[in-house]
């Protein structure tokens, strides 16, 4: 069976049509004729398998990495990457129209200057198959684990550590799934390792066999996190803002490109000087502390404890006094804020905001709301009930934080009538 392929989903999948119906077809793009196998059928839409391609896109490309199409981390290696920045620009468009009935002008979508080992964190699972170890990313769509002994995505000092702590756990064989986070500064380059799902006599003999390799270690169990091995506070730099992280908070994985969304974020603000500033979903300070010298006052709500006392020593360090972060539910403590704000970022989860959330953003009339987004579709949603709010659409701008994937950064800025 033959199909023209139109267009791409928010997942990655191109996207034809078959006798009118709908057919999505993973591996293939948009432009290309390709030969396929229905393997689903549903009420509205068909799933495909790519068996082969009859007329290729100019832009497909050899997969660089020798895991492509197994491993579920990437999604666009057969794409150039010019042609990955086009296709995030087209998601966007279409699900805001989509989802939200949204039709505005969407700028390009901004590349990055590193498509490839970019990420400053990553988690590798390992598990016993079959009396074989097994330790990389999940399969695509699957609990099942692949072996990845290069991943191009991350340095190879990361890939390095992750290796190390493979081989001791292949060695001692244990008996439950485990888990290691290696993340590494891109400010100064060090190395920090968490490990899970075993116990602390197996997590020393892992620090005994890395020790040269990492800055910092930490054991995370039933009962808490316990550092094995403290190498001084793990930073990030942007600007000149510097970020303290405890181990599991949370930092944007593309340091190059968190600092453009920075700048995306802070000229959309405009600040002049005098305003207040809300930064909704705060994290370690992120947002909130590289505005914070063009703002009166930055108020920050946070759900994750860690990451609070994260941003307030993040202040400290930075020598700003005018930030105050408060720790709780975005969606209970923004209705009990009583001060006015000339300004709010919200950067929620992929899930998006809760409706609470618009409507204490509505009650306190927030003049410029800044919507950063890792997740197109909940971002419609949510864009399309601040419209009914009273809020207009200004600018949407689409940041590549995650190249090689289907994944893309949005940053909107709203107006309120």
């Amino acid at each position: 069976m033959y199909c023209q392929i139109q267009g791409i989903s928010h997942d990655g999948q191109g996207v034809g049509r078959i006798d009118g119906k709908v057919v999505f077809v993973p591996d293939a793009l948009p432009g290309e004729t390709v030969e396929l196998s229905i393997i689903e059928e549903k009420r509205n839409y068909l799933r495909g398998r790519l068996n082969s391609i009859v007329e290729p896109s100019p832009a497909r490309i050899d997969p660089p990495c020798p895991f492509f199409g197994r491993c579920g981390g990437c999604h666009y290696q057969h794409a150039s990457y010019e042609m990955q920045v086009t296709l995030k620009t087209r998601v966007v468009e279409q699900t805001l129209q989509r989802i939200g009935s949204i039709d505005t002008d969407v700028s390009p979508c901004i590349p990055a200057l590193k498509p490839w080992r970019y990420r400053n964190k990553v988690a590798w699972h390992g598990t016993m198959a079959d009396g074989e170890w097994t330790f990389g990313y999940y399969r695509g769509e699957s609990n099942d684990i692949i072996n990845i002994d290069n991943c191009l995505l991350v340095s190879e000092a990361m890939q390095t550590a992750g290796l190390e702590i493979s081989g001791v756990l292949k060695e001692l064989k244990p008996g439950a799934p485990a888990e290691a986070t290696v993340r590494q500064s891109n400010y100064n380059e060090a190395l920090m390792a968490i490990v899970a799902g075993i116990d602390k006599e197996a997590a020393l003999k892992i620090l005994s066999r890395a020790d040269g390799l990492l800055d910092s270690f930490y054991w995370l169990s039933t009962r808490g996190i316990e550092c094995l091995k403290e190498g001084g506070r793990f930073e990030e730099r942007i600007g000149e803002i510097r970020f303290g992280l405890s181990p599991l908070s949370f930092f944007q994985v593309n340091s190059e490109q968190a600092a453009k969304l920075v700048g995306l974020v802070g000229e959309a603000l405009d600040l002049q000087g005098g305003e207040q500033l809300l930064d909704a979903y705060c994290g370690v300070g992120t947002l909130a502390l590289s505005q914070a010298g063009r703002a009166k006052r930055v108020v920050g709500v946070e759900s994750y404890p860690a990451a609070v006392e994260d941003a307030r020593k993040n202040a400290r360090l930075n020598g700003l006094n005018n930030c105050r972060f408060l720790a709780g539910d975005t969606a209970q403590v923004l209705p009990t804020l009583s001060q006015k704000f000339d300004a709010v970022i919200l950067d929620p989860p992929r899930s998006g905001c809760h409706p609470q959330v618009i409507k204490a953003v509505e009650r306190m009339k927030i003049p410029r709301v800044v919507y950063v987004s890792c997740d197109p579709s909940t971002l419609a949603r949510d864009i399309a009930r601040f419209q009914q709010a009273g809020y207009r659409i200004k600018t949407v701008r689409p940041l590549d934080m995650f190249p090689q994937t289907y994944h893309v950064e949005v940053i909107i800025l709203l107006q309120r009538l």
